[in-house]
């Protein structure tokens, strides 16, 4: 158990790799490394470099939270599905 704050890179791919992440996640069609970058920018952007142990539990919410209402995820995550119905409508009119 770490007992010393640990950069918030490490600590955002660590909660990606949490149940709860996945859970969120697990049905988008973007790339989690896209999402990693747009999350850690957007601890950055107000002031979080370092994440102490005692506060893993509600910034692991925070990224939950910044998942499923930063707009430029949200923008994302409509293209990526658009996409797919399109393809998904391409495929059925060659068959």
């Amino acid at each position: 158990m770490y007992t010393s704050a640990i950069p918030v890179f490490i600590f955002v791919k660590q909660a990606f790799d949490s149940k709860e992440v996945k859970k969120v996640i697990e049905e988008w069609r973007v790339e989690q490394d896209e999402l990693r970058r747009l999350v850690c920018r957007r601890l950055l952007e107000v002031g979080i470099y370092d994440v102490e142990p005692i506060d893993t539990r509600h910034l692991k919410m925070h990224i939950i939270d910044i998942l499923l209402n930063a707009p430029e995820i949200i923008k994302i995550v409509d293209a990526a599905e658009r996409r797919e119905r399109a393809l998904a409508r391409t495929k059925k009119s060659y068959d």
